[in-house]
């Protein structure tokens, strides 16, 4: 007998035995159905993440004080209707009051709605936009420590007109929107008390359209004390 094919056979087995005795064996199916959840289309789906910074004047044992509230939060969102969508988001938070050289961090967490409400095309002489757009939306958030409570309801109301970017896209977004709103934004915590005066304001801000899944944004909210700045990206798949 020819021993040659004798080691390949031996390497070949020692080979198999080796993978069988680290590893189980696993279910060849491919296709949809035969999974638990069969996601066939996920375009109904967001998910993000935002930076936020809010030097505000509140009081304490009533004295008034800045304090500075930063997150940075992730957030994932389901449309629930063609014109509304919920999400949650997670993230990591801090307040610092200079006064009481206090700086506290922690996880918040919290739920929202997006909802849009017009969409339009613009007249015909407005060579520079394409359309008008009413959106807005809802969030509630809590932080919580040892010696901070914080919950906070944001909100906004926003008018925006879009610019839409005909011919080559390897330089430029697909869409630029200028908005501008009222917004409203509530604190509400068992060691600071938050003047009614700066619950009200309103946001300008700037969105990105880098693609048909992916945004880009900014934008500033003055209130009567306070201002806030906001960062995000966003993916729909």
């Amino acid at each position: 007998m020819n021993g040659k094919p004798v080691l390949p056979l031996a390497l070949a087995a020692s080979t198999l035995l080796a993978l069988t005795a680290h590893a189980v064996p696993r279910s060849g199916e491919g296709s949809g159905p035969h999974f638990l959840v069969a996601a066939e289309s996920l375009t109904a789906w967001h998910a993000g993440a935002y930076l936020r910074n809010h030097d505000r004047m509140l009081k304490k044992d009533g004295f008034e004080r800045e304090v500075e509230m930063s997150r940075i939060m992730g957030y994932v969102g389901r449309d629930v209707l063609s014109w509304l969508s919920v999400y949650g988001t997670v993230g990591m938070a801090s307040v610092d009051d200079d006064v009481e050289n206090l700086s506290q961090d922690a996880a918040e967490f919290g739920v929202g709605t997006w909802f849009n409400l017009l969409d339009h095309d613009t007249f015909e002489f407005l060579e520079t936009v394409q359309r008008f757009r009413v959106q807005g939306m809802l969030q509630y958030t809590l932080f919580d420590t040892d010696n901070v409570t914080w919950g906070e309801l944001a909100g906004n109301i926003t008018f925006g007109i879009t610019h839409e970017i005909i011919g080559s896209k390897f330089f430029w977004p697909d869409a630029v929107t200028l908005y501008v709103g009222p917004t409203v934004n509530l604190v509400n915590s068992d060691e600071y008390d938050h003047s009614s005066d700066d619950m009200f304001g309103f946001v300008i801000g700037l969105d990105l359209q880098i693609n048909r899944a992916t945004s880009l944004g900014a934008s500033m909210e003055i209130y009567q004390d306070d201002d806030a700045s906001v960062g995000y990206v966003s993916v729909r798949f």
